[in-house]
């Protein structure tokens, strides 16, 4: 279990902001400095942050953290990069608004202009008075929710807010706040006749909370966790007009070292004597530029149920002293599952995502052949700059096979209605096996990280087509765009947000 949960590290950022703008607690000061008297804390990235708190923390801002978070964990050195970023956070958003945090000893004037927002927190947030509270952004989806029910045209984003705005936490002045009530007012109201389709619906809130971000009474945010070494930035996304409406000209290639796919199959991983793949991943790192804008990312798509996979994105951030490149501590985000179906579907040109893959117990039944030729030939491409994905081997339990009988006993052990069935199975394909005198092997989630692996071929196949097309630029920016919720064109149905984020 995490130190810092996701709710608190929102809760602890929104009410750090508020300490720092509204009640004017100082940021600290360097602690490394010899007379702790000087050297301010800046909000940029600086080694001693990685051990230590910034000297001189506005008791204000101690006293609420440590409240939310139990003494404790406000004391554990675990939680030395937590109290930074939400520093830094708060330094970055008040320079934003045109507000200079206070670096000295004690408090300043504050600037009281601002409500603050917690979008999972609703109408109370422990740490900001009730009177600074707003909690009119949530009214939006509410909103969408009900018209969506009574529309009866629902599943555009899946039912996951994120899908449509990341936004965690936001300020908003006190005019602006009325605005947005009274807009969700008269939304309310038209969603009574549900008409419209929901995109209308959708493009119309964007179009206004965007009005509302320009007008500057309006700061949505979307938080994540500082990666060590690289300052926190902000970066407003889904704000501005596409040049041309659209994201057309782009670079972007895989680097680097080799991706992997790997297929050996193994027992005991991670103990308990399961069967299983050596990874349930397949993994890479891109590079992709935007304009002027470069993005450095890996990706990894993994089992995330029996029936399908999800692909999770994170940074590579370039480090502040020292040049090179880190994986940022927070993801960029997953790709929304039926986004990125609609995707490799559309690349792999070999049926819809979930093609020639069958349920528990015939997963391969009828296409042994087709994933073993898949596998061959995924396997044997170059792509450019990168070379070939490792796909580890056709093995079993150290036992090598040729890529249709690894397949075919792949769909026996798929088969293997229980333990003892797959005993059977495994013993007659590994003469090691069949020798240990004390055979326990269990087949747990077995047959659903057969259909991930095959899930991983069609994802190759969806890039290797891309790359024999020279489009793969545009295959791997739709996947960065898609996870960080960007919009690729003005017509898509991202909200606008702030990112907050190393950089």
């Amino acid at each position: 279990m995490a130190l810092i949960s996701k709710a608190q590290g929102e809760q602890c950022s929104i009410v750090t902001m508020y300490k720092v703008i509204n009640d004017g607690w100082s940021v600290g000061l360097n602690p490394d400095n010899k007379q702790k008297r000087t050297g301010a804390n800046k909000g940029t990235w600086e080694p001693w942050m990685a051990k230590k708190n910034p000297y001189a923390i506005g008791s204000g801002i101690t006293y609420s953290l440590a409240a939310i978070l139990g003494q404790g964990k406000f004391a554990d050195p675990a939680a030395v990069g937590w109290v930074n970023t939400w520093i830094n956070q708060s330094i970055v958003i008040a320079k934003h608004i045109g507000y200079t945090p206070y670096d000295g000893f004690g408090q300043q004037r504050g600037n009281t202009d601002w409500m603050y927002g917690w979008w999972d927190g609703g109408k109370n947030i422990s740490g900001i008075p009730r009177s600074k509270v707003s909690d009119s952004l949530q009214c939006i989806w509410d909103n969408f929710k009900k018209y969506e029910k009574i529309s009866g045209k629902q599943g555009l984003f899946a039912n996951q807010k994120d899908n449509w705005n990341p936004t965690d936490t936001f300020l908003i002045t006190s005019d602006t706040d009325k605005k947005l009530i009274d807009f969700c007012d008269n939304l309310d109201s038209q969603i009574k006749e549900a008409e419209a389709a929901p995109e209308v619906y959708i493009r119309s809130v964007n179009d206004f909370l965007i009005r509302l971000v320009n007008d500057g009474g309006l700061v949505p945010i979307s938080l994540k966790k500082q990666t060590a070494g690289v300052s926190i930035e902000k970066k407003e996304n889904n704000i501005h007009p596409i040049p041309g409406g659209k994201i057309d000209v782009v670079k972007g290639h895989l680097i680097a070292p080799t991706a992997y796919a790997k297929f050996d199959v193994v027992d005991s991983k991670g103990g308990g004597n399961k069967i299983d793949f050596i990874s349930n991943s397949f993994k890479f790192t891109a590079e992709i530029q935007v304009g002027s804008t470069g993005n450095r990312y890996h990706i990894e798509q993994r089992m995330s149920s029996k029936v399908t996979s999800k692909a999770e994105v994170k940074d590579h951030n370039k480090k502040d002293i020292g040049g090179g490149f880190i994986a940022a501590d927070a993801q960029a985000g997953n790709v929304p599952v039926a986004k990125f179906e609609e995707l490799i579907t559309r690349y792999s040109k070999s049926g819809t995502y979930g093609s020639n893959i069958g349920t528990t117990g015939k997963v391969l039944d009828g296409n042994i052949k087709y994933w073993s030729d898949l596998h061959d030939e995924v396997s044997k491409h170059r792509f450019k700059e990168m070379g070939k994905v490792n796909m580890g081997s056709t093995s079993i339990l150290g036992e090598s096979y040729d890529t249709k009988n690894y397949f075919e006993l792949l769909s026996q052990m798929d088969k293997a209605k229980n333990d003892v069935e797959l005993d059977a199975v495994v013993a007659n394909v590994s003469s090691s096996y069949a020798m240990k005198k004390n055979r326990k092997i269990k087949k747990g989630e077995f047959s659903g990280k057969i259909m991930n692996k095959l899930r991983n071929l069609r994802f190759l196949k969806a890039m290797i087509n891309a790359d024999e097309k020279d489009d793969l630029c545009m295959l791997l920016t739709a996947i960065y765009y898609q996870a960080a919720k960007m919009k690729m064109k003005d017509t898509d149905l991202q909200a606008p947000f702030i990112k907050l984020a190393s950089m």
